[in-house]
């Protein structure tokens, strides 16, 4: 354990930067770009509309998936994301809102 840690002070991890794009074939999703400047092994959890936080998750080449029934419906839509170092899990980042815009898609 880190000095840091046996004093009871938590690690600060920087707040993600994240652009979205929707996914391919999914209609209730969007794929988020995410970035953590200086975390070497983050995880995010996100949350859409005030509901509740996801479980933490990994984002893959720094692509994090999100799915929620009202990404599925017209309008605009704000996701949170925060993020966390795996290796200190009692810090987190504040949470990073972003809109993203809901259209219908046509079936395939």
């Amino acid at each position: 354990m880190t000095p840091e840690r046996a004093a009871g002070t938590f690690c600060t991890v920087p707040s993600p930067r994240m652009h979205a794009t929707w996914f391919d074939g999914a209609p209730s999703g969007a794929l988020l770009a995410v970035d953590t400047p200086g975390v070497v092994d983050p995880e995010y959890q996100a949350r859409v509309a005030k509901g509740f936080w996801s479980p933490w998750m990994r984002a893959p080449g720094g692509r994090l998936e999100v799915s929620h029934p009202r990404l599925g419906l017209p309008g605009v839509h704000a996701v949170e994301v925060r993020a966390r170092d795996a290796a200190a899990p009692e810090g987190m980042s504040n949470p990073v809102e972003l809109r993203v815009v809901g259209q219908l898609r046509p079936q395939r």
